[in-house]
């Protein structure tokens, strides 16, 4: 089994890279974490992917509705 996003990539782009996978990235105007749409995700290492995440729930938390938000201003 693998996720739908990650074939959607590996099938266009070609495989992730050892040591890293794909985040749904929030700044480029999608909150939904079933998107598979290639433009919504980014490859980066696992330490990344986790930092953004603390980021994200924090702004959940913070900001019942976030729209338009970066990471630069988080």
């Amino acid at each position: 089994m693998v996720g739908a996003h990650r074939w959607a990539w590996e099938k266009v782009n070609g495989p992730i890279p050892e040591g890293f996978e794909l985040d749904h990235v929030w700044t480029r105007g999608c909150k939904r974490r079933d998107c598979i749409r290639l433009s919504h995700l980014q490859v980066v290492t696992h330490r990344e992917n986790v930092r953004r995440g603390v980021i994200r729930r924090k702004l959940q938390k913070a900001l019942p509705v976030v729209q338009g938000w970066t990471e630069e201003a988080a």
